[in-house]
């Protein structure tokens, strides 16, 4: 076979086009394989688990969105597992290989989707969340024959079906009688909401025997049994909205022989759930001496929430709670209380916190109060500690939404908030958003916290920040002793550097202010060395005299001074929030 080449110009031509068309049949050839194709089978194995491993309503915690409703849970959306074996075979046959894809399903109506988990899932542990009675009743037969293989089970009523509750009782009755010993976390939420005399909450018989591996019991309107053997293994406890008949209150005393026994409890959450019947709290108990009754050492738990509303239990039975308790220093403690003042309207925060260190390690360890606010009808306060310890917050709301009684102002409640922590030696910071506060109030209240370095302000009004400025040039009273050698014993925070001020209602005649009040600490030898401001500057000023004034605060300072003009600092009412809905919650950044 002989081949002729053409090597004329349009023969050279002609060769050039057919290897261009050759090179773009390469591309289309390499084209048709996705690149999502070429990933390797594991890691495209992993990439479909983080798709499904977060669906939208799963527990997290409790979560209070609306006021006076409680939310353990959301819908739960269809796995989207279905979408993924969809796309194309290749996915589909990496999805159908993976066992571990297939471990957790959402019942409703039907129960293919439980029997398709079981088989694709293989021999491995499943968790499986309930949501209708309907298709609750097709997997209870399921459940039984794979009981060996349940490591977690949900059952969260979305429906009104008076079937539930009976649902729930005989799903347990089989639990008693075959167990689960796999099973790691239990969560139950019958969807109903309780009130003490009207409807009162379900008990679960739990017995370790037959639940060795359970680690987490999370029950919203339905409670243990008492005297279950369960608490002794449990690591994770929380109770929502639990409400029982007079006769069925437990003593405080019970209770506590209940926490004695759950030495691996690392995570304690009661929300609206105390069946308690607590004795009767003298006024002014809070304050007397130390404790000598009962401690009960909770050595591992991490965090402790206390919670309800005004028509379950007062602030004093938060303490009557928190002192037969001792925790380590790295719990992280959050109550949050709403009560009726009309009822018991001489409560105040000293009612609710206990003064010993050696219930709460936060009142020595504490650094910093990232938020103080105080407002007509709510307290809130937020204080952290060093480093690898925990933290605690607190908000105390009246429960008709109304004004506090004029004997417990703002500055009552800063003064007693400032009592509490007065013996915490490295409490340096603090952050306020509280309009109102009296210069006397302030003055009392900062000589409290006598390690301070750093006083942040964020209000709205100037007044209150005139009154700050006058706070902080005050004069004690008392007699300058032979020990007062350092011109410092006159000055409230003697020990402050940082000065941080934060308004939308800016006056320029406060500049002047803030010079008169800084020259008057630096002529008693308590120098400021930073000023930070940001305001909303909206008042006629030249830009000559404000630069005036800023050099002339500059000479006050050792170290620099910051003006930021920001229009969006905050808003110039602060809103009531708090921990939780209900009781509101407040994100802190």
């Amino acid at each position: 076979m002989t081949i002729q080449f053409d090597y004329t110009e349009d023969g050279i031509l002609e060769l050039t086009h057919m290897r261009s068309k050759c090179a773009k049949l390469e591309t289309c050839v390499k084209l048709t394989k996705s690149p999502f194709d070429r990933i390797p089978v594991e890691i495209l194995a992993q990439i479909f688990g983080c798709a499904t491993e977060e669906e939208p309503g799963m527990l997290t915690g409790i979560d209070i969105r609306h006021r006076g409703v409680y939310y353990l849970h959301t819908y739960v959306a269809p796995s989207s597992l279905g979408a993924i074996t969809h796309v194309c075979s290749h996915w589909r046959a990496v999805a159908l290989n993976t066992p571990d894809l297939w471990r957790r399903v959402d019942v409703y109506e039907h129960v293919e989707p439980l029997t398709m988990a079981l088989n694709r899932s293989r021999n491995k542990t499943i968790d499986v969340s309930l949501h209708r009675v309907a298709g609750a009743q097709l997997a209870l037969p399921l459940l039984t024959i794979h009981s060996h293989r349940l490591r977690k089970l949900s059952l969260h009523w979305l429906d009104d079906d008076e079937d539930k509750g009976k649902l729930c009782e005989d799903l347990m009755d089989q639990v008693a009688q075959i167990g689960l010993p796999a099973l790691e976390e239990l969560l139950v939420d019958d969807g109903e909401t309780y009130w003490p005399g009207e409807v009162y909450a379900l008990e679960l018989p739990l017995d370790s025997g037959l639940l060795p591996s359970l680690r987490t019991v999370k029950l919203d309107t339905v409670y243990v049994s008492w005297n279950s053997t369960i608490f002794s293994q449990l690591r994770v406890l929380h109770l929502q909205e639990v409400a029982v008949p007079p006769e069925e209150e437990i003593s405080l005393s019970t209770f506590l022989d209940v926490l004695a026994g759950c030495q691996s409890l690392e995570e304690l959450i009661l929300v609206s759930a105390f069946p308690l019947a607590f004795p009767d709290f003298e006024q002014g108990s809070a304050h007397e001496g130390p404790f000598l009754g009962r401690v009960v050492e909770l050595s591992k738990l991490r965090s402790l929430h206390l919670e309800w509303d005004g028509t379950w239990k007062t602030p004093c039975e938060t303490y009557q709670v928190l002192q037969h308790l001792r925790l380590r220093p790295q719990a992280t403690v959050r109550i949050a209380i709403e009560y009726d003042r009309a009822v018991d309207p001489t409560r105040s925060l000293l009612d609710v916190v206990p003064r010993d260190p050696t219930c709460l390690p936060i009142l020595t360890t504490a650094t910093c109060v990232r938020e103080f606010v105080a407002q007509r009808n709510f307290t809130q306060f937020v204080v952290e500690s060093a480093t690898g310890n925990g933290d605690f917050t607190l908000l105390l709301a009246n429960k008709k939404d109304t004004d506090w009684p004029k004997w417990y102002g703002v500055d009552h409640q800063l003064a007693d908030f400032c009592t509490i922590f007065a013996d915490a030696p490295r409490l340096t910071q603090i952050s306020i958003e509280t309009e109102g506060l009296s210069t006397a109030g302030l003055e009392s209240s900062f000589r409290l916290l006598r390690h301070l370095t750093t006083i942040e302000v964020k209000i709205g009004a100037s007044d209150t920040f005139k009154r700050l400025l006058g706070a902080l040039a005050s004069s004690s009273c008392r007699e300058k002793t032979s020990s007062d050698t350092d011109g410092k014993h006159d000055v409230v925070a003697p020990q402050l550097r940082t000065l941080v001020l934060k308004t939308t209602l800016w006056h320029p005649e406060l500049l002047s202010d803030i010079e008169r009040c800084l020259e008057w600490r630096s002529q008693r030898g308590t120098k400021l060395e930073d000023l930070h401001i940001e305001a909303r500057r909206g008042w006629a000023e030249s830009e000559l005299q404000h630069a005036t004034q800023l050099v002339a605060l500059q000479m006050q300072v050792t170290g620099s001074v910051a003006f930021l003009n920001s229009p969006h600092i905050l808003d110039a009412t602060i809103a009531p929030t708090g921990l939780s809905a209900g009781i509101a919650k407040r994100a802190v950044v």
